[in-house]
């Protein structure tokens, strides 16, 4: 009996699968269709389902944010998609949800026989959902999203609305008209989708309130890069917090894996930039960011039931060559465990952890009795965690922490 308190999402973005060898340099990513590299250690999708039921955690979605293949090439993307469907049979999810990356419409026009976006239309189960509207199979929320470029699709028994949006609705059919066409490389939103999506939001008022697009919809402060974040992207982040709400923006695309907020206002957008589960990376800011998978748990019951905050929680894991998946730790990723949603005063959040650690001297304060105070800390991001945690060290407070870099004991000092 699935808990509808509870809404549990297994994010796997950015597959970019191919044909070679992944052991080459010079393939995308580690994930091969070749049946010769389908062992764990090889294939970053073959042991997840394992991973997954090891920490006795429920899936009720799967969602994969867009570039299924790399370089939109049609086989490979149907065995990428066929591989993720697995994956929600045996973690027993309902439902595989996408959306499309750059990689995903063959923007390049490598097959000029077909439309652009024709290899995903043939997709079974049905791309980007495969849910029904008014009978089994018809396919009604899936025209929605390539007629219209985004799909609005309710689910009562969450109070959830889910936004599916189509960043890359653009590649393949337009081009800069001054210069070499940059349309491949970047996510838009156009002004008559926009206005669309607002009409359509005004519509719908539930609890829980999601995002799910392959393009950033900020800038990535790890990124210096004008290309990775959507056209379009500073409008919608407006009209998601005109709603009242305050929504769950997932999204992939450049493989470096944070969790922030769209900016500072109240109702800003919680953005998860998923990590790549196969993509080689790269070195940003002298980190090299992890092949990551995340499983989020966002809490009904604990949520306000305007919409106007969303609480949640992320497990996180790291896979690598030869070892396969594993714990994620604080390099180059989202760590084993954080939150979010929760945003209270700095300040008033060290002096209570201050005060908790003197009550407890000369012994220590340990963080599960912090938290049983104040459950919320659960929901706090990791950023934000670490930033408050500073704050108490920096008052002669001594900060023990585990293993995954959680704090784990409170001791005050003189």
């Amino acid at each position: 009996m699935r808990d509808k308190n509870v809404l549990n999402v297994l994010v796997i973005s950015d597959v970019h699968a191919h044909s070679q060898d992944p052991r080459s340099s010079q393939t995308p990513s580690f994930y091969s269709t070749n049946s010769l590299f389908s062992d764990a250690g090889s294939n970053p999708l073959t042991d997840i389902p394992t991973i997954i039921k090891k920490h006795g955690l429920a899936v009720d979605w799967v969602l994969t944010p867009g570039d299924l293949g790399d370089r939109a090439d049609p086989t490979s993307q149907k065995i990428a998609w066929e591989e993720l469907e697995k994956i929600r049979q045996q973690t027993g999810a309902t439902l595989l949800i996408g959306t499309t990356g750059n990689h995903d419409i063959d923007s390049r026009r490598n097959f000029p026989e077909f439309d652009p976006k024709s290899a995903l239309q043939a997709l079974k189960p049905m791309f980007p959902v495969s849910c029904s509207l008014f009978e089994e199979n018809d396919g009604v929320y899936s025209d929605r999203f390539w007629s219209r470029n985004f799909v609005v699709i309710p689910f009562v028994e969450y109070d959830c609305t889910l936004v599916v949006l189509n960043s890359s609705a653009f590649h393949g059919y337009a081009s800069d008209t001054k210069g070499p066409s940059r349309e491949h490389l970047r996510g838009k939103i156009s002004p008559l989708t926009l206005e669309a999506i607002k009409k359509e939001l005004a519509g719908h008022n539930t609890r829980l309130n999601i995002v799910l697009l392959h393009h950033h919809l900020s800038k990535h402060p790890w990124i210096e890069d004008s290309d990775s974040f959507v056209i379009g992207g500073d409008k919608l982040s407006e009209y998601l917090k005109e709603t009242g709400k305050q929504w769950l923006v997932i999204h992939g695309h450049q493989h470096v894996p944070h969790l922030s907020y769209a900016d500072g206002t109240p109702l800003a957008p919680v953005v998860l930039s998923a990590g790549s589960v196969a993509a080689r990376t790269y070195d940003v800011r002298g980190v090299h960011p992890r092949n990551q998978i995340h499983h989020i748990s966002v809490h009904l019951d604990d949520m306000d039931p305007s919409g106007a905050e969303v609480l949640g929680n992320i497990t996180s894991w790291t896979w690598a060559v030869g070892s396969g998946w594993r714990e994620a730790s604080v390099d180059g990723g989202l760590p084993f465990k954080c939150g979010f949603g929760y945003r209270p005063s700095a300040i008033e959040l060290r002096n209570k952890l201050v005060t908790a650690a003197k009550t407890a001297a000369p012994g220590v304060h340990r963080w599960a009795n912090v938290l049983s105070m104040d459950p919320k800390l659960q929901f706090l991001t990791s950023d934000d965690l670490a930033q408050v945690l500073s704050m108490v060290q920096q008052t002669g407070t001594v900060v023990d922490f585990d293993r995954h870099q959680l704090p784990e004991h409170l001791e005050w000092r003189e």
